[in-house]
C-alpha cells in the first residue's frame, strides 16, 4: 500500500537479483547443516579437512570443517551459479547472437541473389 501511495516503481530486476542472490547463501547454507546432520547418523563419512574454521561458522552459516560438508557446499554454489549462466546463454545471450548473425548475413544474401 505504501508503494501504491507513493506511486513508485521498484527496480524489479535489481530486487530480483538480490533475491536471487539471498536464495543461493541460503541454499549454501542449508545443504552444509543438512550434510553435517548426515554425518552425525552415519549415512556420511567425517573427513576432516586441513581448514580452520571457528565454531560459530557452523552454526550460522553451516560452514563444518570437513571434505563432505564443503564438497557439498561446494557443489550446490556451482550448481546455482551454473544454472544462471546457462539461462542467461539461452534467454539472452544465443537470441542476440542469432540476431547480430543473421543481420551480418542479410547483405551478403541480398549481393548473392542479384
Amino acid at each position: 500500500m505504501f508503494t501504491f501511495s507513493l506511486q513508485r516503481k521498484l527496480p524489479y530486476k535489481k530486487m530480483l537479483i538480490v533475491t536471487g542472490i539471498l536464495l543461493a547463501f541460503v541454499l549454501v547454507v542449508m545443504v552444509g547443516q543438512t550434510a553435517r546432520t548426515m554425518q552425525g547418523t552415519g549415512w556420511l563419512p567425517i573427513t576432516p579437512a586441513p581448514v580452520d574454521v571457528p565454531y560459530w561458522s557452523g552454526l550460522r552459516f553451516g560452514v563444518f570443517p570437513t571434505w563432505e560438508t564443503l564438497g557439498a557446499q561446494v557443489v550446490a554454489f556451482a550448481f546455482v551459479v551454473g544454472s544462471y549462466v546457462i539461462a542467461q546463454e539461452v534467454k539472452v545471450k544465443r537470441p542476440r547472437r542469432r540476431a547480430r548473425e543473421a543481420g551480418a548475413s542479410a547483405p551478403d544474401r541480398e549481393h548473392a541473389t542479384v
